[in-house]
């Protein structure tokens, strides 16, 4: 099956009209998620569990889907990101795209979803949303301010 093929224009208005109802969806979410971090807790005796955290970036592809900035456009404070122009400080934003290819090899951009509409396809999100306090970001200035790369600890 082959969706509607559509000029960047088109596709730019329908993700658009997509993204108002993934903000919805993440605000509803986000209050089921403070519900669910005020549940009561129950003792349970159990053994000391860890787990590995991997995370890996890099590369033009990134530049390319406007999630990775330059040095200059870092000096700027500003570059294209999540569908426009608007204020950066980091060198990299949280960015996730969808692609098809079809029998002649053709390649299509199918789907984008930035900042927070990444959190769906992030499972230690979740795990954190199912903890005592959640993901912590009350008193912050925004969320995820908590987060750092490997070797900023």
């Amino acid at each position: 099956m082959q969706n509607e093929i559509v000029s960047h224009e088109d596709w730019l208005k329908a993700r658009l009209e997509l993204l108002a109802a993934e903000k919805e969806f993440a605000r509803q979410r986000d209050q089921l998620t403070r519900r669910r971090t005020a549940m009561p807790w129950e003792r349970v005796e159990m053994p000391c569990w860890s787990f590995p955290w991997v995370s890996s970036h890099g590369g033009d592809f990134n530049f390319d889907c406007h999630v990775s900035f330059t040095p200059e456009q870092i000096a700027e404070g500003e570059a294209y990101f999540n569908c426009e122009v608007r204020q950066v400080k980091a060198s990299e934003q949280v960015g996730v795209s969808a692609f098809a290819r079809n029998d002649r090899s053709e390649v299509f951009h199918t789907y984008s979803c930035y900042s927070r509409g990444g959190d769906m396809l992030n499972g230690a999100y979740h795990y954190l949303d199912i903890a005592p306090k959640g993901r912590d970001e009350g008193g912050l200035k925004f969320t995820v301010e908590w987060l750092r790369r490997h070797d900023q600890y």
